[in-house]
């Protein structure tokens, strides 16, 4: 990934939001905590269809003079899928770009969800069913840091911005940031997320389009119930931080008096 779009988000998610978050059901937050794994998905598999939209990247500077030696090398090692290169449109060339190299490429990306916040309802609601769940708080750096050993050169922290324009960029004039706008642009329906993005690059997904990826422990540093979680659940959650995470701050969430948003409350464990 481009270094400058890389480091210009790392640095500023670093001094704004030194944790993110992802809210989890409890069978889901148990599989993370008992392996230390985080779950990684194609974005094809995602909810919002306009997710990674391919329509977000164009190839309007696509020139035929800039493929002739291409072509030309192509042709001589593969004579029998020979090019022709004179009667070659411009048209035909963004064409065959968008209908092979783009979901091609799209195929080789993982991306893990996270929020900035740990305290929206609607979160909480849609994606710990109903509250059951919890919401695990990541140091951002740590587990950065802890990935990129695992895929080096190949991770990006990418914020989502949220927009009403649908505008398309060019990938060919700068294929980083292409990707980042393709990867990192939602309607702003969605503005409520406050979406930060684990982008993994070059993948190779089994047809179930997911992977699992090992972090160090350390990168967790809170872990927040639900304030609907069952009581054996909450024990659980409990004695494994307890045994393996005595380092972590534990909350419960809680109504605000004469509010209808909630507060994480420390608790002991």
């Amino acid at each position: 990934m481009n270094k400058i779009v890389t480091i210009d988000h790392f640095q500023k998610l670093l001094q704004e939001n030194p944790v993110i978050y992802q809210y989890s059901s409890m069978e889901g937050a148990k599989a993370l905590l008992e392996e230390m794994t985080l779950m990684i998905k194609n974005p094809l598999t995602f909810n919002d269809p306009y997710d990674c939209d391919l329509r977000l990247i164009n190839f309007n500077s696509a020139k035929k003079e800039r493929l002739k030696k291409s072509i030309e090398q192509f042709n001589s090692s593969q004579p029998n899928r020979y090019i022709d290169y004179e009667n070659l449109t411009t048209e035909k060339i963004k064409e065959t770009y968008k209908k092979l190299v783009l979901p091609n490429l799209l195929d080789t990306f993982g991306i893990a969800c996270f929020s900035k916040n740990c305290d929206n309802s609607l979160m909480w609601s849609h994606y710990t069913y109903s509250h059951k769940g919890v919401c695990i708080g990541f140091d951002i750096m740590k587990l950065y840091l802890s990935l990129s050993l695992l895929r080096p050169g190949k991770l990006a922290l990418v914020e989502i911005e949220y927009t009403e324009k649908f505008d398309s960029i060019d990938y060919l004039q700068n294929k980083d940031y292409a990707i980042h706008h393709l990867v990192g642009t939602k309607s702003s329906l969605w503005n409520y997320e406050e979406e930060v993005r684990v982008l993994f690059t070059d993948l190779t997904f089994n047809h179930h389009k997911k992977m699992i990826f090992e972090f160090d422990k350390r990168a967790i540093f809170k872990i927040i119930l639900g304030i609907n979680v069952e009581e054996n659940d909450e024990k659980w959650i409990k004695n494994f931080c307890k045994v393996n995470l005595s380092n972590i701050e534990l909350y419960k969430m809680k109504k605000m008096k004469n509010s209808f948003r909630l507060k994480p409350k420390r608790i002991l464990f």
